[in-house]
């Protein structure tokens, strides 16, 4: 994206369409040259080169660190209530 406006001044003749689309492969339009997807790649008759690898790690409050009840083990997690992310996965 950074380097999308230079390429449209080098190739003013090339239309670049943007569509974005959250693991619906079906709801690519038929003109469609490039889709960029979130997951593993593995989308029968389409060509896929991975673009970068996603790092997911718990992050707290330090407050919940410390205090009269803090988190010291996994199982900790179970006094509290946590928040997910519906449109990808739960921890």
């Amino acid at each position: 994206m950074p380097r999308l406006s230079s390429f449209n001044m080098a190739y003013p003749g090339i239309g670049v369409r943007i569509q974005a689309v959250d693991r619906d492969e079906e709801k690519l339009a038929d003109d469609v040259d490039v889709a960029i997807f979130y997951g593993r790649g593995n989308w029968p008759g389409l060509r896929v080169e991975k673009l970068y690898a996603e790092y997911l790690l718990p992050v707290c409050s330090p407050a919940l660190m410390a205090g009269d009840n803090p988190l010291k083990e996994p199982e900790d997690l179970a006094r509290f209530t946590l928040l997910h992310d519906a449109s990808r996965r739960d921890w």
